[in-house]
């Protein structure tokens, strides 16, 4: 491994100076102001060594105490900072001792026609305070730097003479010095402040720009995504069987509909006829959305081909319906299953297989009968083999009976009090209405529905399939 260069090593060291009271709960604004205050009071440290060496050789003993006290003070302040994590405490007294070390040498070394400017050094701590205390406590530490200037102003003609003045070259130098370092030292803090500023300003901009990049994208995937579940709902429309073709089933007037929840429903119904033969589905699939559209699809087109292939056996149609969406199941690796049932009409007498929502049965003389489909199948598509569960059941179905099939979405549907349609409300429904014919019962049941609804949302497929016997 090869060893770290020099000015990585040094720049590590400096880092861990600067951070050193830094905390993991410190966000990356107080982790900078802490790295800032600490590194400037550890500068100003640093070149009091300068004054009050200068200030010895120059017999100025008092004046040379201010910058000994200053550099001891930010010595034990830092480390008791370091150890404390107590900012606060920590930049109030690096502010005062900026304000108030330079103001003792001012008057220690006979006021502002000796002292060369040193009264510059207090700015910083208005400056200070503007940095890390916020813009209000700025306001009171300019406001005692503007009073020392004051107050010097007063005293100075009372001041002692210093037993020993400072030459001219060496006057010209610390006001030189006085001049230059504190404005080097507010400089560099200013500018590292403004370089944080505007390295914040690229940043948010960079993400704003990848926001809005991702925001188009979003966009575009969403008009596409769009576009594509409206072709999957206009393809589930589209098999759904039209109007034209159940007019042509001989002695039945049927009539379908379907809302999905979503874009695309899971629910499923069908009316198949062949000869003399007329097969009725209804099913739902758990969920809804684009999968259990999907799903429905899949369904629909397996049953039509069974049924086209002459399958009419309600039991060997159901269980080969079931293996074949198992296996599509597996291979598309969902999990959706779905409640299935078939009515097989043939004149009057109708076979009712799978499991489903019960069939309500309006007879002529308008009384109703409910009969439960729980013993009649299985979930299709949870199990490769259901034959062991499928049941049917054999009924009549005379002239002026109706037959009601429907989804959970209908009986589960809410109001805006929380409330359940419920089976009950849909009998009574419909039993008000079963002598009109097949499209007028399921628009009138449907109306009944929605204006139970309300404004509530409606959180499931609906579908209603009326089946009547002129």
């Amino acid at each position: 491994m090869n060893a770290p260069s020099k000015s990585g090593a040094q720049a590590s060291w400096l880092d861990r100076l600067a951070f050193a009271g830094c905390t993991a709960q410190d966000s990356e604004e107080e982790r900078r102001k802490k790295a800032v205050l600490t590194l400037t009071s550890l500068a100003k440290c640093s070149v009091c060594a300068i004054w009050y060496g200068a200030y010895y050789l120059v017999g100025a003993p008092l004046a040379a105490l201010g910058p000994i006290v200053y550099q001891a003070l930010t010595i034990i302040n830092v480390a008791v900072f370091f150890r404390s994590k107590d900012f606060a405490s920590f930049r109030n007294i690096q502010t005062a001792a900026i304000l108030l070390a330079p103001w003792w040498m001012h008057l220690a070394i006979g006021g502002y026609n000796h002292s060369a400017a040193l009264l510059m050094w207090p700015l910083l701590a208005p400056l200070t305070a503007l940095l890390f205390h916020g813009t209000r406590q700025s306001v009171y530490w300019l406001i005692a730097y503007l009073s020392i200037i004051v107050i010097s102003g007063v005293i100075d003609p009372f001041l002692p003479t210093p037993a020993t003045t400072v030459g001219a070259t060496m006057n010209l130098i610390f006001f030189c010095m006085n001049i230059a370092m504190p404005s080097i030292i507010a400089y560099l803090a200013v500018m590292f402040f403004s370089h944080v500023v505007d390295l914040e300003k690229k940043v948010q901009l960079r993400l704003n720009n990848e926001i809005a990049d991702l925001n188009n994208k979003l966009q575009a995937e969403n008009l596409k995504l769009g576009t594509e579940l409206d072709i999957a709902k206009r393809l589930q429309m589209m098999v759904l069987p039209k109007k034209e073709e159940l007019a042509k089933i001989p002695k039945l007037d049927i009539a379908g509909y379907m809302r999905p929840a979503d874009q695309v429903g899971g629910d499923y119904y069908d009316v198949l006829h062949l000869g003399s033969h007329i097969k009725v589905g209804i099913g739902d699939v758990t969920g809804h959305g684009l999968e259990a559209g999907l799903v429905m699809l899949m369904v629909q087109s397996i049953a039509r081909t069974l049924h086209e292939a002459g399958q009419d056996d309600p039991v060997q149609f159901l269980k080969c319906l079931n293996q074949t969406v198992y296996k599509n199941m597996r291979r598309v690796q969902t999990d959706k299953t779905l409640s299935l049932a078939f009515l097989d009409i043939r004149e009057d007498k109708v076979v009712l297989s799978g499991h489903h929502e019960e069939v309500v049965l309006i007879r002529g003389n308008n009384t109703i009968e409910r009969i439960d489909t729980c013993e009649l199948g299985f979930a299709v598509g949870m199990e490769p083999d259901i034959s062991n569960y499928i049941g049917t059941r054999e009924f009549v179905f005379g002239k002026g009976d109706t037959i009601v099939l429907y989804t959970d979405g209908v009986t589960e549907a809410t109001n805006e009090k929380g409330e359940f349609y419920g089976i009950e409300r849909l009998c009574e429904s419909i039993q008000k209405k079963s002598h009109q014919d097949a499209t007028d019962l399921s628009k009138a049941a449907v109306g009944d529905l929605f204006q139970f609804i309300g404004n509530a949302r409606i959180h499931d497929d609906i579908s209603v399939v009326v089946i009547r016997h002129p």
